[in-house]
């Protein structure tokens, strides 16, 4: 919430220096704000976050300005829509003054990283420093990134870019992770919380041989094709924001017996939140052997087994080694195996 009062107008293409008359005062009620919350007068929403955004225009020549300028907030869970920064009733963006900007966004982006600005005139500005937190995590505290490089805001280039980040640090700077900028440093995986599954079997063919009324023993042959399916997928439940196209190397978890192993001689491209998947072709002569006397019945499955296991993965910046960030998730992967044959005595 917001308490402003101002003397004087200024038309559109006037620097807002501090110079310029006018006077503005913010009181945030923090407190309040919490308190509604608390009494239901103000609801949020689990799909979405509550913003609380303070701007700072420097306090230089000409860093005020008219022009409509845009904001959007980038978080370990993405990024949220554009913010129009108007403030009803009073004209912000002014040199040496601080604006208070409330606002929902559809996106929880979760922990604070970076801002980023976008103007829409050629009315220079030059923003100081963001203090931003939002609704869901408020126990953080605030995010404040600086204009570490005094970049300005317009669309004439002569005087600055259209559009520009801003971020708590520069590991924070090249988000989301892609592979032009980062590479995989290592993948571990939890194998002592791994689940380990046989599937229910496909069956592929059944038959009965009936010996009952024969003195021998009564044998059918026949041969049995099938295409196997693996499908790996690496979800992403937790770190840092990935692109679409973050293609990794990793070798799968596969089983021994009855426990998950890593195999180490295989290797695979993923995308994370992709399933990738794999065919092969399996395929067998089987005897179908009845004794005299007896009847048997013969049935080729195509075995079924799947993992789950949590990993973690570290990331590292390709220029800058000291950046590193985690993602983490968990591994999931459904196969068939070999054939097998059954025979049931009728």
């Amino acid at each position: 919430a917001v308490v402003s009062t101002q003397s004087g107008h200024y038309g559109r293409g006037q620097n807002k220096d501090r110079s310029l008359h006018r006077t503005k005062y913010f009181l945030v009620f923090d407190k309040m704000l919490a308190l509604l919350l608390l009494l239901g007068v103000v609801t949020l929403c689990d799909a979405g976050a509550q913003y609380y955004v303070y701007i700072r225009t420097a306090d230089v020549t000409h860093a005020g300005s008219d022009s409509d300028i845009y904001i959007r907030i980038h978080g370990m869970k993405g990024s949220t829509s554009w913010y129009l920064c108007d403030l009803s009733g009073v004209d912000d963006f002014w040199r040496d003054d601080t604006d208070y900007y409330n606002f929902w966004r559809n996106e929880d982006v979760g922990q604070v990283l970076c801002v980023e600005f976008h103007t829409a005139g050629s009315d220079a500005c030059l923003v100081n420093r963001v203090q931003v937190r939002t609704s869901t995590t408020a126990s953080q505290g605030w995010t404040t990134p600086y204009n570490s490089r005094n970049t300005w805001l317009s669309r004439d280039g002569s005087e600055g870019v259209m559009q520009f980040k801003m971020c708590q640090n520069d590991c924070s700077m090249d988000l989301p992770l892609t592979t032009r900028q980062w590479a995989l440093l290592s993948t571990d995986y939890d194998l002592d919380n791994a689940v380990v599954d046989d599937l229910t079997p496909t069956i592929l063919d059944t038959r009965s041989v009936d010996a009952t009324a024969s003195d021998k023993d009564i044998e059918t042959e026949y041969y049995i094709t099938a295409t196997a399916t693996d499908a790996m997928t690496f979800s992403h439940t937790a770190g840092v924001t990935l692109s679409g196209d973050l293609i990794f190397p990793a070798n799968p978890v596969g089983v021994n017996g009855t426990e998950a192993t890593i195999e180490t001689s295989t290797s695979y491209n993923y995308l994370h939140a992709q399933t990738l998947r794999l065919e092969h072709d399996e395929a067998s002569w089987y005897g179908c052997r009845s004794p005299a006397g007896q009847q048997v019945t013969c049935t080729v499955t195509l075995e079924k087994h799947a993992v789950t296991v949590p990993y973690s993965q570290t990331w590292t910046h390709k220029s800058r080694g000291g950046c590193r960030w985690l993602v983490e998730g968990t591994f999931t992967r459904s196969w068939e195996g070999d054939l097998t044959q059954t025979l049931v005595q009728d």
